[in-house]
C-alpha cells in the first residue's frame, strides 16, 4: 500500500504484533503517529534492533504484555531488521499476540517481504510501497 493509504489504515483484527515492511527508515519513524492512532490511547515507543530484542527474555515480554497500564505506561516496541529474529523468538511473539488488551504492542520492521517467510500466517502484515521521486516532494510539502 502507499504510505498515504497507511495513514488511514484500519486493521481488520485487533493484534498485538504487526509485521511492517518498509524500506525507508524515515517512513518507519513517521509511522509512529499512525501506530498510536491504530492502537488508541497513550503509548511510549522504544526502538530495538533484532539483536537487542533477542536479549529481552520471553518472560519479560509476557510480563509487560500482561501488566495493566495503571501501573506502567503502554509500550510499543519497534524492532528493526526483524528478519534476523530467531525462530524461537516467534513462539514468544505468538504468546504476546494472544494476550487480550495487552499493554505491549510490537511492530516488526523489515525491508523486504521475502525475508519474513511465514509471518503472514501469524501476524498482520503492512507493506509500504517505496516512494517514487515525484511522491517525495508531495509528501514533504504535506
Amino acid at each position: 500500500m502507499k504510505y498515504s493509504e497507511f495513514l488511514r489504515y484500519k486493521p481488520k483484527q485487533a493484534s498485538n504484533v504487526f509485521a511492517f515492511i518498509c524500506a525507508d527508515e524515515f517512513l518507519l519513524e513517521e509511522s509512529r503517529s499512525v501506530w498510536k492512532r491504530i492502537f488508541g490511547g497513550e503509548w511510549v515507543f522504544d526502538k530495538y534492533s533484532a539483536k537487542e530484542f533477542e536479549e529481552i527474555s520471553g518472560q519479560q515480554l509476557m510480563e509487560e504484555a500482561l501488566t495493566p497500564s495503571l501501573f506502567t505506561q503502554n509500550r510499543i516496541l519497534i524492532v528493526t531488521n526483524a528478519e534476523k529474529i530467531k525462530k524461537g523468538r516467534l513462539d514468544d511473539l505468538m504468546a504476546v499476540q494472544d494476550v487480550p488488551q495487552s499493554s505491549l504492542r510490537i511492530v516488526l520492521s523489515s525491508n523486504s517481504r521475502k525475508t519474513i517467510d511465514g509471518w503472514p500466517k501469524n501476524f498482520p502484515v503492512v507493506e509500504i510501497d517505496p516512494f517514487r521521486v515525484e511522491e517525495v516532494a508531495r509528501f514533504l510539502m504535506d
